[in-house]
């Protein structure tokens, strides 16, 4: 059966939004990546942390929300795969990074440059990536 790694913060996670009533449904039961795995067919590895950026360490949550030294550690941890999403961005738009448009677009370049770098196609066999943006209502609360 073919295995789907998904990468992302809060969106992946399954972590209930802020702006709604809390869901009589558990958390495994709505998420996308569950949904998505079962309508494939597929195994799913997942890896969501909420508050995960692409490319910025929070000086409140600590620098292991930068998602660039987490998708070397998911890549190197999981495997193999054969389909990666990723799903960041929302948080990078936070004030607090002062982050420009070109700065979350380069922070998602750099993503994909590590997915299809030749390393971590030969070490999953070939993969895969699919850069998936952050849906515009998540962009209403920054």
């Amino acid at each position: 059966m073919p295995t789907i790694l998904t990468f992302g913060d809060s969106n992946t996670h399954g972590t209930q939004p802020m702006l709604t009533r809390p869901s009589d449904l558990p958390r495994h039961m709505r998420r996308w990546p569950v949904v998505m795995a079962e309508r494939l067919g597929w195994d799913l590895i997942e890896e969501g942390l909420p508050g995960r950026t692409f490319a910025f360490p929070d000086p409140e949550m600590g620098p292991h929300m930068d998602g660039r030294l987490g998708l070397f550690i998911a890549l190197e941890s999981h495997g193999p795969i054969d389909a990666l999403t990723i799903m960041l961005g929302t948080n990078d738009l936070k004030a607090q990074f002062d982050a420009t448009p070109e700065d979350i677009a380069e922070a998602a370049a750099f993503h994909l440059d590590v997915a299809l770098s030749d390393e971590m196609q030969t070490r999953h066999g070939g993969f895969e990536p699919f850069l998936i943006l952050p849906p515009p209502h998540a962009l209403w609360a920054f």
